[in-house]
């Protein structure tokens, strides 16, 4: 049995919008690889981490660039700060370069043990290790009570500081530190010189802004005091390293006009492009059959 040239049109048509729609769907995810251009706006800092048996030395010391990225996904470059702060960013290798998985950070948060997530992250090496994850760990199980704590914790930080961080290397470390502080510390607890991590600044205006962002985070101060009380809405998109621990995963933001929007990623690269084909070709296709009198 054959298709008539209109059928057949209709058929490639629908088959368009089907890959269209399913790139756009609640939730979805896919794989990319990234690279680093820059340039980075940041500072370079040391982290201690946990603590050594019976003594206040750091289980774990690191000097960092703490602030934001650029990076790549092979169509656009654009800025986001680190998840994961003991683990180094890696490309991969020739022929085997690192992979991310892209969700919202809503799924990164909520996403069980086994799979690649937050709770996953917080489960792997060095983060097990036994003088780190007594003191720096993650505060909630997937989908509990804490993961919404973290969650909105995070919005907060975004919604009144992100835009301070943009060129000022100085804003982007400290606020690097806050998430880091967010996502493996008690919340109301935050502090830049005691518990878990603990960053020493390569500057004092690093280590005063860093403090400032943790008490407006607390409630020991508010975001009024540092200029900061409007808001922003964003949409948050997760670059999850896959598997977790092969390298750094990071949040992206983007402007957003309906609320902070936590479940969906931003758009896959060309996804954009191929629903507007779909609809040219629809169009395309109506007027062929219409000039043919096939259209009822």
């Amino acid at each position: 049995m054959s298709f008539t040239a209109p059928l057949k049109n209709l058929v490639k048509i629908a088959g368009l919008t089907v890959m269209a729609a399913a790139a756009f769907s609640s939730g979805s995810a896919w794989a990319l690889t990234l690279t680093m251009p820059g340039p980075n706006t940041t500072s370079n800092e040391t982290l201690n981490v946990g603590h050594l048996p019976s003594s206040t030395t750091p289980a774990l010391t690191r000097t960092v660039s703490a602030g934001s990225y650029i990076v790549n996904d092979g169509t656009s470059s654009f800025s986001v700060f680190c998840l994961d702060p003991l683990t180094w960013f890696s490309t991969g290798t020739p022929g085997n370069p690192t992979v991310y998985t892209v969700v919202g950070l809503s799924n990164y948060l909520t996403a069980p043990i086994g799979s690649d997530g937050y709770a996953k992250q917080f489960n792997t090496v060095p983060y097990t290790d036994a003088n780190i994850s007594p003191y720096y760990k993650a505060q909630a199980t997937p989908g509990g009570a804490g993961s919404t704590s973290v969650l909105n914790k995070l919005l907060e930080l975004y919604s009144h500081a992100y835009a301070s961080t943009v060129n000022n290397a100085v804003n982007a470390a400290a606020f690097q530190y806050a998430i880091w502080e967010i996502e493996g510390e008690t919340a109301g607890s935050y502090s830049r010189t005691s518990g878990g991590l603990t960053m020493t600044a390569a500057s004092t205006s690093v280590q005063t802004k860093a403090d400032n962002y943790l008490a407006a985070l607390n409630g020991t101060s508010t975001w009024a005091s540092l200029n900061l009380s409007s808001t922003s809405d964003y949409n948050y998109t997760v670059y999850q390293a896959t598997p977790t621990g092969s390298t750094q995963t990071f949040l992206r933001v983007t402007s957003s006009t309906t609320g902070n929007q936590t479940n969906t990623p931003v758009p896959e690269p060309g996804t954009g492009l191929l629903a507007a084909m779909a609809g040219l070709v629809w169009v395309g296709s109506r007027r062929r059959q219409a000039q043919a009198g096939k259209v009822v």
